[in-house]
């Protein structure tokens, strides 16, 4: 089943007939183009927000789809209280999307450790005493044009 499905079972179809068809009141289907559109775009931006797969499985997810698709309607057709709507919307998935742990305490370092700054022409500390800190790339000519040869300094 398809998140459009799903709004069509849960709004009544007079609402969804109203939401899809803005500026025609004589018309009495829904504009299943105009729903599937913003169905797809609602799913897109609750899997964004949520950093999750959508599913329509997962309750709360299908819960916010499908408000989220009213409220898009709503937007298109110009409705003032959309704006607030959606507010209220994004506030409930921040919510949902903390609950689960997208907004996890990343863990830090005990370590009075500080990294050293890099000096110019200079070598790492790391790279001078490897098994490789011997190895230079040989230059063909005095062109300075890389030679793909290996000349150690032994």
């Amino acid at each position: 089943m398809a998140l459009i499905d799903e709004v069509k079972a849960r709004l009544p179809n007079q609402r969804l007939v109203e939401l899809t068809n803005p500026n025609d009141t004589s018309l009495t289907t829904v504009d299943d183009t105009l729903l599937t559109t913003v169905s797809t775009d609602v799913s897109s931006q609750v899997e964004y927000l949520l950093g999750e797969t959508f599913d329509l499985t997962d309750r709360p997810q299908l819960v916010l789809a499908v408000e989220g698709v009213e409220i898009r309607l709503q937007w298109y057709k110009g409705d003032s209280n959309a704006d607030t709507r959606y507010d209220n919307w994004m506030q409930r998935i921040n919510a949902l999307r903390m609950r689960r742990g997208n907004d996890r305490i990343r863990p830090k370092s005990t370590s009075r450790m500080d990294p050293a700054e890099e000096a110019d022409n200079v070598r790492p500390f790391f790279d001078i005493n490897s098994t490789t800190a011997d190895i230079v790339p040989e230059l063909a000519d005095s062109s300075q044009t890389f030679n793909y040869g290996i000349k150690r300094n032994r």
